[in-house]
């Protein structure tokens, strides 16, 4: 099958905010017992890591599990991790979400005095580090590369640049021989690299140095001033569970990409999302993409 069809999510991001009690301190905090626990274990390059691993990298939509996956996913997604023992009496402002909007929430509320956290339920920098903003540039610049090289190979070009090949100039007859190819695994690596050297800027260790502490799982509200961190592998209503008590609530959980159910052999065709694109090994050979945003144009124009 040839061709790919790729889907774009129809949002970034969807921020609302809920509030409960007074508004937060006009004064910093002198904050302790806010740094959480590391984790007591790292994820494991192929072909050294267990198959437990390998399903859920590729549950979170990180794949392949090389080097700079594992260096991602040691920052934003901790393979074992301990949440805050015990959370603080009250939060100032709990955020639920750990993308763009719940990172610059709960951080800038940490860096004016606030005692805030944010939970986490998948990879934390949400779209624009790991499905957006960050791998898309990253391909978008080889991509635009590609495209100069091309047209300095081309004779007489209109910028004066002469390419040599075998010792001769693109004046010789050999030139027409000349073609740029494209190297797309190694692009691709390119691209993980460069996420995983910007990942500790999302990464749960840089939210607690600047005072706010992570707590990995999934946010349910139990009451208008309380939220349940249900952990990975736990259900609601655990006695593990952290309940952490709050003022004021931030929801950014983001958006999900969208699959058409009204177009006839969608579900039957290789289709990609931008949640897995990037994961991609093999350039396809033609591209669809049905969506007019942000991340469906980028990715019109790179491939």
């Amino acid at each position: 099958r040839p061709t790919t069809c790729f889907i774009s999510p129809i949002l970034n991001s969807c921020t609302a905010a809920t509030t409960s009690g007074s508004s937060l301190p006009s004064q910093r905090w002198q904050i302790t017992n806010m740094s959480s626990s590391s984790s007591s274990s790292q994820w494991n390059e192929s072909p050294t890591s267990t198959s437990e691993e390998q399903t859920l990298a590729k549950s979170l939509s990180i794949w392949p599990l090389d080097t700079y996956n594992v260096n991602l996913l040691n920052e934003v997604r901790h393979k074992q991790y301990t949440n805050p023992n015990p959370p603080l009496p009250i939060y100032d402002l709990v955020v639920i979400g750990a993308g763009a909007g719940g990172l610059v929430s709960s951080r800038q509320a940490a860096r004016r005095g606030a005692k805030s956290c944010m939970i986490s339920a998948e990879l934390a920098g949400g779209d624009c580090l790991n499905a957006g903003c960050v791998p898309s540039k990253a391909l978008l610049r080889c991509a635009k590369l590609v495209r100069e090289a091309k047209k300095i190979v081309v004779q007489d070009n209109e910028y004066g640049i002469s390419v040599t090949n075998s010792g001769k100039t693109s004046d010789d007859d050999n030139a027409n021989q000349m073609n740029v190819s494209v190297d797309f695994p190694k692009i691709m690596e390119r691209m993980r690299k460069l996420r995983a050297h910007i990942a500790p800027v999302d990464g749960h260790a840089r939210g607690d140095s600047l005072g706010t502490q992570t707590f990995q799982g999934r946010g349910v509200f139990t009451s208008p001033s309380t939220i349940e961190v249900v952990e990975h592998g736990q259900q609601l209503g655990a006695e593990s569970n952290p309940i952490l008590h709050f003022r004021k609530a931030v929801i950014a959980t983001g958006g999900r990409p969208f699959v058409p159910d009204n177009i006839p052999g969608l579900k039957e065709a290789p289709y990609t999302t931008n949640l897995s694109l990037f994961n991609l090994q093999q350039l396809p050979k033609r591209m669809v993409v049905l969506g007019a945003g942000v991340v469906a144009l980028e990715m019109a124009q790179a491939f």
